[in-house]
């Protein structure tokens, strides 16, 4: 994340020890590398010089001050950041651009860059390598780094969850959830808007963002996928030639860990837009005879079909329930450099560089200051 001190801190009282505090931690944490922070030069200059603050504070003030004349133009450019003022005590979250008062600066700010909040822990992993694979692409792999730590959300609870961090007031908060859209006209899940409305309120300085797809499955590259072991990449192979036949773009919104299911389908109501869309699929599937009708025994037990438990039939197969995971392992044993080869040329890796892309400006963060 980037920090900007406002020029209005340089009015503050520096013999008031609060002041001296909030903006210790500022600097700590700066040199620690856990963030990018800058400031207008005379004030960075007095801060260097302030024999109240630790060496590494001062240290940390030093380095920022010297950065700006080469680096402030870079900084202007970076898509979010934080705006530390001493003229507000409200939250204002808007664009890209969050506004806090120096009072609300506590210990454990930013502690380990931004704390990212996702359903599960895999779905927040997938999202590192995701901003790791962009930022080899981009022209910043040699200034910045990433720096951000992880809380899995235990998926539906994910709402208290948030709304306990965003109490707390100590860390930045990155909320990502899947869309569960389950057609191209839907709407985000309830509880992904839950999670929209919580960041919305201005609480803490927070950021909400979801996959355009269904779940993180539905946007992992196909030649990552394709190499990852126990992964059925036949099936979703001909899950992409099926959609380019059909002309119908249904991969994105398939359940890649149960397939599409006889139950999944009954229950989407008829005549609402997403049972039309997956009826269209259906009726070609049925036409190229892909799709067979069910031939039931006394127990219940489908003949043609696999079935989950309750006898719900899989109409087509897709890949398992732990694909996300298989693909984080096989990520875990590749440098980030031999996976990024495997999908920087690869048509269907747009949405996983996207979110990538936001990680990484949120998460970026310069080395640790060496001491002098």
């Amino acid at each position: 994340m980037y920090i900007y001190l406002d020029d209005s801190l340089e009015t503050l009282d520096f013999n008031n020890s609060d002041n001296l505090i909030n903006l210790g931690y500022l600097l700590d944490g700066f040199y620690k590398g856990y963030f990018v922070l800058s400031g207008k030069r005379d004030l960075l200059k007095r801060l260097s010089k302030c024999t109240d603050l630790s060496r590494p504070a001062r240290e940390s003030a030093l380095i920022a001050y010297k950065n700006y004349a080469m680096n402030q133009s870079f900084y202007n450019t970076i898509p979010y950041k934080i705006i530390i003022t001493s003229q507000t005590t409200d939250i204002n979250n808007s664009k890209g651009k969050w506004i806090i008062d120096i009072s609300k600066v506590q210990p454990g700010f930013l502690s380990r860059g931004i704390l990212i909040l996702a359903e599960n822990l895999s779905d927040s992993e997938f999202l590192n390598y995701a901003a790791e694979h962009y930022l080899i692409q981009s022209k910043y792999s040699s200034i910045l780094k990433i720096s951000n730590h992880f809380q899995g959300g235990g998926g539906t609870t994910i709402t208290g969850e948030l709304e306990n961090q965003l109490k707390k007031m100590q860390e930045f908060i990155f909320c990502f959830k899947d869309s569960d859209k389950l057609s191209p006209l839907c709407n985000l899940s309830e509880n992904a808007t839950k999670c929209q409305n919580l960041i919305n309120t201005n609480i803490w300085i927070s950021f909400f963002s979801h996959t355009h797809c269904r779940e993180a499955e539905n946007l992992i590259p196909r030649s990552l996928l394709d190499q990852t072991p126990n992964i059925p990449y036949e099936n979703l192979r001909f899950l992409r030639d099926l959609e380019q036949e059909s002309k119908i773009s249904f991969y994105p919104y398939i359940d890649l860990k149960l397939g599409l299911t006889k139950k999944f389908y009954n229950n989407l109501g008829e005549n609402t837009p997403k049972y039309l869309f997956w009826t269209n699929l259906i009726n070609f599937l049925k036409e190229k005879n892909i799709i067979k009708d069910c031939k039931v025994d006394e127990k219940e037990n489908c003949e043609i079909h696999t079935q989950h438990s309750g006898k719900n039939c899989v109409l087509l197969e897709t890949s398992n329930a732990n694909t996300l995971d298989h693909v984080i392992n096989f990520l875990k044993l590749q440098s980030h450099h031999k996976s990024f080869e495997i999908i920087k040329n690869d048509s269907t890796n747009k949405e996983w560089l996207d979110i990538g892309e936001t990680v990484f400006w949120l998460s970026c963060a310069l080395s640790k200051v060496r001491l002098s």
